[in-house]
This record gives structure tokens, C-alpha cells and sequence, in this order.
């Protein structure tokens, strides 16, 4: 993904600032990111770069993001999501 401009967006969710460099590269397998360049985490007063996001159990609805140093953070995953994708996906969870 080549954006026109470095980005950082802010998740109330979880309470963290994320940076995507102008290019954002990874590989993909099912329910897996790899090797992920371009983006980077604030914690604390550091920016660590994130290598992989995955979904190790769907029915957990967490999604898991780890470092090049293997240190991962879990989150639900509707704390990524839009109200409105929020809202369809406790809909469907709920039948």
C-alpha cells in the first residue's frame, strides 16, 4: 500500500497512537499478516515497529500484533472497527 503521506492515526480503544510509513508492505495468508514494514506502535515514549497481526482463534475475537523482538498485545477486534462495522458484527455474533 503507497499512501501520498505519512500517517498517524489515534485508536480510543486501546489508547494507541499508530504511524503508517508512505509504504506499508506485508504478506498475507489467511487470517495472518507477515513481515509487515511501514508501521509502528507508540508505547510508552518509544515507536516499535510492528512485524505481524493475526487472528490465532477467531472465535476469540482478538487479534494478536507482535514486534521484530517477538513481544506481543492482544485486542479485541471490534476496537478497530467502525461504530457502524461494530454494530453489524455484535449483530451477527449475536444469532
Amino acid at each position: 500500500m503507497k499512501l501520498k503521506a505519512p500517517y498517524e492515526h489515534f485508536f480510543t480503544e486501546t489508547n494507541t497512537r499508530v504511524s503508517y510509513a508512505l509504504e506499508v508492505t506485508s504478506y498475507i495468508e489467511k487470517l495472518k499478516m507477515k513481515k509487515i514494514t511501514g508501521i509502528k506502535s507508540k508505547q510508552m515514549f518509544l515507536w516499535v515497529p510492528l512485524t505481524e497481526m493475526i487472528i490465532e482463534d477467531p472465535a476469540s475475537n482478538k487479534i494478536l500484533f507482535r514486534t521484530p523482538m517477538g513481544i506481543g498485545k492482544s485486542f479485541p477486534i471490534t476496537a478497530f472497527m467502525s461504530d457502524e462495522e461494530k454494530h453489524k458484527y455484535l449483530e451477527r455474533a449475536a444469532n
